[in-house]
């Protein structure tokens, strides 16, 4: 994979192996060689996730050029021996500075974090994985090949497939992307594409903090809120960040330079993020293919699949996950414990829980909400003759005998008012109006038979077909 104007993936070249091994590599990288026609690789970059074979086969077929490690995969090994989150935001202060000095100032609080770790940085070359020890020439300062991994989650439908019908979808995807974005680029505001224009946006807000001082011939001397003072040579498209010279976009201080006589940013970018570069990249076109039963009959032998090779297990369909990236939950509505051990309540043991604890049972031990429901169950169901059908009929006729004593005198005192209602109308209704409303009092429910008609009612309102459920 390479890098378009828009800091995006190109894609470059593919192929499909047996395995990937130190030949392998070697084969492909010798292709790649003849169809870029590189003669002298001084100028290149490539950047590996140290892959079996590859950074031998890189270094022996281009030794000129500049060869980068990627800083996710590189953690990944640093994680294996040395944890933390503090040790892990270090490493990336180190991975992104920009000058020499920054470089060891962020590995003296590295040292005094952990002398390990410090000591397991120090035996990797920083040429490989620092801004501050990489070249200028390519105007690139990328630290992981996240185009690549990009690339892979496209083409993830097309991956176990046949060879033929992968390389027909792989064809297609790569067509529909090249047209796409030669649409796309017509309609950029501007001499660079959106995701420069984010990035100069940025370093315009930060250049707020900056104060420019002219020196004369384009050359400024730019003092940042912090104390430190910076360099800038807007000439040379030079700062003394060494932030401009690595990517070529204007860093911050290049931003307060530039506005010192309302400049425009964009114009002090370098080439390779103009529109006409990444025009002049996506103007080749993938040509449209046909389908199998068009094909021309030739008299050549047939295209045989690699070597199949089984490897043990049931084939893996998923991506292989990063030793430090966090892993999905199994159920994602409950909250996960960060850094709190199971903890038995019964014996106090770590890495178990009191339901599959071998003690014998603590007395002391307040029982839990389930307990306490199982108590109220069975104590109803001894009061109600044992069975849950005849407690609840034993139920209903209490609430009928409470109903039928609580409406006897209701019933004799309105007898007596309709009787006297007959002689004096008047007083009757009176009487009948002073008379209290007397209703029946719900006979009270136990959380068990509380909980059951929540659930009734909720089953009636939402009209759900339960077959055990008898209304």
């Amino acid at each position: 994979m390479g890098v378009d104007a828009n800091n995006g993936m190109f894609p470059l070249a593919y192929a499909y192996v047996e395995i990937e091994s130190n030949s392998t590599w070697l084969w492909f990288l010798e292709l790649l060689s003849g169809d870029l026609n590189i003669t002298n690789s001084h100028g290149y970059v490539f950047m590996t996730d140290k892959q079996k074979g590859l950074i031998d086969a890189v270094n022996a077929l281009f030794p000129q050029a500049e060869h980068r490690h990627c800083l996710k995969h590189l953690y990944g090994n640093f994680y294996l021996e040395h944890r933390g989150l503090a040790l892990k935001h270090q490493m990336e202060a180190i991975a992104r500075a920009t000058t020499v000095p920054w470089f060891h100032a962020e590995m003296t609080k590295m040292l005094q974090l952990s002398k390990p770790a410090h000591d397991w940085l120090m035996e990797k070359d920083p040429r490989h994985w620092s801004r501050a020890y990489f070249k200028t020439d390519s105007k690139c300062d990328m630290l992981m090949n996240n185009l690549c991994e990009a690339f892979n989650r496209s083409i993830l439908d097309a991956r176990d497939k046949p060879i033929l019908t992968m390389l027909e979808r792989i064809q297609l995807y790569i067509m529909l992307l090249m047209a796409g974005r030669r649409v796309l680029c017509e309609k950029w505001h501007g001499q660079v594409g959106p995701r420069i224009r984010k990035i100069l946006e940025k370093n315009k807000a930060k250049a707020q903090w900056c104060i420019p001082k002219a020196a004369g011939q384009n050359q400024f001397e730019v003092m940042h809120h912090s104390g430190r003072t910076f360099a800038v040579d807007l000439k040379g498209h030079s700062c003394s960040c060494h932030a401009w010279d690595l990517n070529g976009i204007p860093c911050l201080h290049a931003c307060a330079a530039i506005s010192w006589f309302h400049g425009n940013p964009e114009d002090f970018c370098d080439a390779v993020y103009k529109k006409e570069a990444y025009l002049r990249a996506y103007q080749p076109m993938i040509m449209p293919m046909t389908s199998q039963d068009q094909w021309m009959k030739v008299n050549l032998p047939p295209l045989l699949p690699p070597k199949y090779h089984k490897q043990p297990g049931r084939p893996k369909k998923t991506r292989k996950q990063a030793v430090e990236e966090p892993k999905l939950p199994s159920n994602p509505y409950k909250l996960p414990r960060y850094g709190l051990p199971l903890k038995c309540a019964n014996c106090g043991g770590e890495r178990h829980n009191r339901s599959g604890c071998k003690e014998p049972r603590n007395p002391n031990i307040k029982p839990t909400r389930k307990r306490n429901i199982a108590k109220d169950k069975l104590a109803v169901r001894r009061r109600d003759g044992g069975d849950q059908s005849g407690g609840q009929q034993s139920m209903q006729l209490r609430q009928r005998k409470q109903s039928s004593t609580s409406q006897g005198p209701s019933q004799s005192q309105a007898s007596q008012v309709a009787a006297a209602s007959l002689s004096q109308p008047s007083e009757a209704a009176d009487a009948f109006q002073s008379q209290p409303s007397q209703t029946p009092e719900p006979a009270k429910l136990s959380r068990v038979q509380q909980r059951r008609k929540r659930m009734k009612d909720q089953q009636r309102s939402h009209f759900v077909k339960d077959p055990f459920f008898h209304p």
